[in-house]
């Protein structure tokens, strides 16, 4: 028994020092980058989150990570949600746009002590939860409270497409989406890979309705097996005529490739011009 309660003492303290290398390593790179560096107490959970704000400017690209590790496999849940490689945080502290804003979704990057609420339901069948948007909901509330002016672009990869919709539909203060590789229907995409349902999560595709009046851009991978092409092309159907919704196809695959493709597109025109004055330089 001793033998085993020391290899468990030692998973212990390997856990524990990743969950804080992980939020020392984001705190290096944003502060690297100019970016500020702030954890934002919401009711259920300490969000990182990281910002370049000009307060006289409204317009403000906000970032919203994906699902992160969530899955080791197909059937191992993964002990700590954090992303491997930062790609949506470095996405972030690379675009040159005056106001920046990345926030990592519950539990990525931060250890148990700060977030004793979190369980692996929060990146499994609670990842979409009313209380994990209502948490990112709340964080861009506490950075309104510093910078009041502030609207937003929301911009979601993967999983944290699904946020910024459901985002996108519950707030006055959104300027446009825009998903990569965003999981805009998490019923369909489990049924897809015949995995569990999570109906303990809401669903992006029941509140397109909500969206028709909202300019936004889905970038589809050409490549992509774990979200596939047909998703967002769901949304939009279910959403119904739009004002400005375009799709555009991309030559990725669900993991590689954004970085190079956002550079190119990050400051694109969208076609519906109307909206050229309130999204300055990504109308």
């Amino acid at each position: 028994m001793d033998g085993y309660f020391k290899v468990f003492i030692v998973i212990i303290i390997v856990v524990l020092y990743g969950c804080s290398s992980h939020l020392q390593r984001a705190e290096k790179k944003a502060k690297s980058a100019g970016f500020h560096f702030e954890l934002l107490a919401t009711s259920g959970f300490q969000l990182v989150s990281v910002y370049r704000v000009s307060p006289e400017i409204k317009f403000t690209q906000v970032y919203i990570e994906g699902d992160g590790l969530a899955w080791l496999d197909r059937y191992r849940l993964s002990a700590n949600p954090t992303p491997r490689d930062d790609m949506v945080l470095e996405l972030a502290l690379s675009d040159p746009t005056p106001n920046v804003i990345y926030i990592a979704r519950p539990c990525q990057y931060t250890p148990v002590e700060l977030n004793p609420l979190c369980t692996a339901k929060y990146w499994s069948s609670h990842r979409f939860s009313p209380e994990v948007v209502s948490s990112i909901s709340q964080a861009l509330d506490l950075l309104k409270i510093k910078f009041p002016n502030l609207q937003f672009h929301l911009i979601g990869y993967s999983g944290g497409g699904a946020v910024a919709a459901l985002l996108a539909a519950s707030r006055s203060d959104i300027l446009a989406l825009t998903t990569l590789a965003g999981n805009l229907d998490h019923d369909a995409v489990n049924t897809h890979h015949q995995v569990d349902q999570m109906p303990e999560s809401l669903n992006a595709i029941d509140i397109a309705k909500k969206l028709k009046k909202l300019p936004q851009r889905h970038f589809i991978g050409i490549n992509d097996e774990v979200v596939p092409k047909f998703i967002a092309k769901r949304f939009l159907a279910r959403m119904g005529d739009s004002a400005c919704s375009v799709l555009v196809p991309v030559n990725v695959t669900h993991h590689q490739g954004w970085p190079e493709v956002w550079r190119q597109q990050l400051h694109n025109h969208w076609r519906c011009s109307p909206f050229s004055h309130d999204l300055g330089d990504l109308s």
